[in-house]
């Protein structure tokens, strides 16, 4: 139907130009600490406080989109965020700066969440693998462009360009919203309000769980891959961009599900990414072996999200909206810690890291299959 692939465009857009946010400010970091008067440093500040509200946003909307419907939260968060970071772009003082950004992190996210159960109501199961897939990848895709973004509207006329970009491309998503996705389903909207209880009960349950651990280690292996990489060559966001040819395999995940089932496509995501690491400790490093082993590392991670969502999903029920949003907290919990890990490692203790990591998903793995667990009630 084209209402259904209006929406997933929709969907997939929006996924590239809200994660693009969380790396907007990367490369714009001095010339923001130049027009303040104060050091670069000062203005990662704005990073970490949009990382941490971003994930309260993620935790909070959810659950409330499970009590009053999907659409009024996508439709809401997107005209708050319009509104945000136009503030962002006229911030007077670094401190406006900071507290603008933690609000913007905050609106924006009341998408992730929302979305993935949006998309397992609005979609039958084999486009909804590939809308998931398609946003997944739009997520990973960000981390390049948001950083190409705001480097040329800061080069073309000022930091303040990015924003006002920004800011007017999440209006007109808000605006399409209104009349491009339905009306939420009641049939969906839970009015459970003992969000804290089934949050624990996500934790008793040994599947979800194994899920939670194995969606830590995705984007910590793909933001510490390129702090690694960046820790030893200059050109690092040219050779990401190389890297995101590995984008390719997402398309064939739904493929790749169908045949192999959830267990085995975990499997070969895990297998590729350790295919993607181990070169780096047993081969001399150059430009050939870094551009195979980043197209791997974003194959892998490309085909692991939408394969973990969707078992997520599947598991949790009428629940999925808050085990989404609580897998889509982890995952940013995971990214948040990997530059901090990274920094205190040298290459090689960095990179077996990664693969402990993945012997680890290996392990889970083996306990889902092992184990019989409780469905979420």
């Amino acid at each position: 139907m084209k209402s259904d692939r209006a929406a997933a465009n929709l969907l997939v857009l929006s996924a590239v130009l809200v994660a693009s946010s969380i790396y907007v400010l990367i490369p714009i970091y001095s010339p923001i600490g130049l027009f303040f008067g104060t050091s670069a440093k000062e203005i990662v500040v704005a990073s970490s406080s949009f990382t941490f509200f971003y994930g309260i946003g993620l935790l909070t909307f959810g659950p409330l989109s499970d009590r009053f419907g999907r659409k009024k939260w996508m439709v809401g968060g997107q005209f708050l965020a319009a509104a945000l970071t136009l503030l962002i772009a006229y911030s007077t003082s670094v401190d406006m700066l900071i507290v603008n950004r933690a609000l913007q992190g905050f609106a924006l996210g009341s998408f992730a969440p929302v979305a993935f159960s949006f998309s397992f109501e609005l979609f039958k199961p084999k486009m909804r693998t590939i809308v998931l897939v398609l946003i997944n990848s739009g997520f990973l895709a960000s981390g390049i462009i948001g950083q190409m973004l705001s480097s040329f509207f800061t080069n073309l006329y000022s930091w303040h360009a990015s924003f006002l970009f920004f800011s007017i491309c999440y209006l007109i998503i808000a605006l399409l919203s209104l009349f491009i996705y339905p009306p939420s389903s009641e049939t969906y909207i839970q009015k459970d309000t003992a969000i804290l209880r089934t949050y624990i009960g996500f934790l008793k349950d040994r599947r979800l769980i194994v899920c939670y651990v194995i969606t830590f280690t995705l984007l910590f292996s793909f933001v510490a891959f390129y702090e690694i990489l960046a820790g030893i060559r200059s050109d690092i966001l040219l050779l990401r961009a190389t890297g995101l040819m590995g984008l390719i395999l997402s398309f064939f995940t739904g493929p790749i599900m169908d045949r192999l089932k959830e267990t085995k496509t975990l499997y070969l995501g895990i297998g590729l990414l350790l295919a993607g690491l181990i070169p780096l400790v047993i081969l001399p490093i150059s430009n050939w072996i870094i551009i195979l082993c980043s197209i791997l590392t974003v194959g892998s991670i490309s085909l692991l999200i939408p394969t973990v969502i969707t078992w997520i999903g599947n598991i949790a029920g009428v629940h999925r909206a808050k085990a989404i949003s609580l897998y889509s907290f982890i995952l940013l919990v995971g990214a948040s810690f990997a530059p901090i890990v990274v920094a205190q490692l040298n290459f090689l203790e960095s990179i077996w890291i990664l693969v402990g990591f993945q012997f680890i998903n290996l392990l889970g793995i083996g306990i889902l299959l092992n184990k019989k667990a409780t469905l979420v009630r």
